[in-house]
């Protein structure tokens, strides 16, 4: 809890929720009282319940934390897709930079990112392969060096596209063709531009070789 959101404030979502006091519960699920654990566990509560950046709820039984967890969830997904004002476009665009977001969380320092997207950027490369074992932190290095390289250009267009967050009905190749045809992904012949494309282990030999032309 401390390290993944109220060290930082960077958690996009958090909310916590506490037991009431008026509940009680058998001995054996209390830490000793004035024990190190007890004293420990008494100034996370007061930090949790005194900081003004994520909802804390006081729960009273099984059931209503239940409902103020689902009401939670609900108000999550809606402030991550908003259903008012979009349209179809609006709805593509969302899904992939939802996911860029989800993606650049971390509490991790990754190093030599900056001058590695520097040199690669001089040198003039037109391919940049990541490649790691699931689980490596493939998509977390990919969404940090786009966030990283858009800041730095700021009037070039750095797209970023995820095939895990593409739409289920259609082909892998057809979604990825659909979201680089919006106008607002219109790549630019004469400046330089950027692609960055995650999980791309998701598609067969035919498709790669397509997705590489």
């Amino acid at each position: 809890m401390d390290y993944a959101a109220l060290r930082d404030k960077a958690c996009p979502n958090a909310s916590f929720f506490i037991k009431s006091d008026e509940v009680q519960l058998p001995n054996e699920y209390y830490e000793v009282r004035d024990s190190l654990a007890y004293k420990k566990l008494n100034c996370l509560r007061q930090k949790i319940i005194h900081q003004k950046d994520y909802p804390v709820h006081i729960y009273t039984s099984a059931k209503e934390l239940g409902n103020i967890l689902l009401q939670e969830l609900i108000s999550m997904i809606k402030r991550e897709f908003p259903e008012e004002g979009s349209d179809l476009k609006t709805s593509i665009l969302q899904r992939h930079e939802a996911a860029l977001e989800r993606h650049s969380f971390t509490l991790f320092q990754l190093p030599n990112i900056e001058q590695n997207m520097e040199q690669w950027k001089r040198n003039g490369y037109g391919l940049l392969l990541i490649t790691g074992a699931s689980g490596s932190g493939t998509s977390n290095n990919l969404a940090v060096t786009t966030k990283y390289m858009r800041e730095k250009n700021p009037s070039h267009r750095i797209l970023y596209y995820d095939f895990e967050s593409a739409d289920p009905t259609k082909d892998l190749m057809d979604d990825f063709f659909a979201f680089m045809q919006l106008g607002e992904n219109k790549i630019p012949e004469d400046e330089w531009s950027m692609i960055a494309i995650d999980n791309a282990s998701l598609l067969d030999f035919e498709q790669t070789e397509m997705l590489l032309d």
